[in-house]
């Protein structure tokens, strides 16, 4: 009877865990922006890589214009001249369905940079997809 509870103790424990742990989407974005996703945020897409020594988040959704401005506003972004092509690794090197390496690789980020710490936002106008990078080095 011990070990039976003890191994029901064990697998709530982990369940609790797991549960900790799982952000939906819509927190991921909340998180990263710090402002909630409007209702023109859709087809939210993420990865991380927090593996190691630094961290990578990647996100990709469809939005209007208002929201990137939005956006833009809340973490003080800028429209600065930044080389991307270099940004190598995570989705650039394992391409997905969801992360279009060929428009970041041409296209101007909105950035900003504090210490160690990178952040890009891409906007496709015509497809109304937007790309968020940020990672720590």
């Amino acid at each position: 009877m011990r070990k039976f509870s003890l191994i029901i103790l064990l697998i709530i424990a982990f369940v609790f865990f797991v549960q900790s742990c799982i952000k939906t989407d819509k927190q991921k974005f909340h998180d990263f922006f710090l402002i909630y996703p409007s209702k023109d945020v859709k087809n939210i897409d993420s990865y991380s890589d927090n593996l190691g020594i630094n961290a990578s988040y990647w996100l990709a959704f469809d939005c209007e214009d208002s929201t990137i401005k939005k956006i833009t506003s809340k973490l003080q972004l800028t429209q600065e001249i930044v080389e991307t092509p270099g940004l190598f690794g995570g989705l650039n090197t394992r391409p997905t369905t969801w992360w279009d390496t060929a428009f970041i690789y041409h296209a101007k980020p909105l950035s900003k940079k504090e210490k160690n710490l990178y952040w890009y936002l891409w906007y496709d106008k015509k497809t109304k997809r937007a790309y968020f990078l940020t990672f720590d080095t």
